[in-house]
């Protein structure tokens, strides 16, 4: 018996009684060589934005070098903080009946909005016909659980899905 306790942030889940690692723990532990470039990118592009300010002496090098040692958290954090908002609005909306989904105010933030307006492309761009949200799994094989965010129909075919956000991403021309 799978039993999923929890939400968006924190969650845990047991099978029979036993708990067991999520795959987003699981893959927490991987190394993500991109991500450390990334990670250098932001501290340089807040660093040389600071340039002149520190050229004349309004801030001081140590300043410049612990928010740019900061500056790609912050940045990740605020991103993170927009994929959950719309990842829970899309859940949500995943759930609602066809009436309610019709009431179902936009953010007002921006940054969400525009993830929610490119779910909505997608959903029709690609026909799609939802069965199931949020629905944890276990694997017998490898010993660990997961959620899947969303089972539907695209084009006629049965997928499951997992929604994420970025920026405008290139392939696809949407931020989701």
């Amino acid at each position: 018996k799978l039993v999923f306790y929890g939400g968006q942030d924190r969650h845990a889940y047991e099978v029979n009684g036993v708990k067991k690692k999520g795959v987003t723990t699981i893959l927490g532990r991987l190394d993500k060589p991109g991500l450390k470039f990334w990670y250098v990118e932001k501290a340089l592009e807040w660093a040389k934005s600071h340039e002149q300010a520190l050229k004349e002496g309004k801030i001081e090098l140590s300043k410049v070098l612990d928010e740019a040692a900061t500056a790609a958290d912050k940045e990740l954090k605020a991103a993170g903080e927009i994929g959950t908002r719309a990842h829970e609005w899309i859940d949500a909306w995943i759930k609602a009946s066809a009436r309610d989904r019709l009431l179902m105010p936009v953010s007002q933030d921006e940054k969400v909005g525009n993830a929610i307006r490119a779910w909505f492309q997608w959903v029709r761009d690609n026909k799609v016909e939802f069965v199931e949200s949020e629905l944890p799994v276990y694997s017998e094989k490898y010993d660990y659980c997961g959620t899947i965010d969303f089972i539907a129909k695209i084009h006629g075919k049965l997928w499951l899905g997992d929604v994420k956000t970025s920026k405008k991403n290139k392939r696809t021309g949407t931020g989701i």
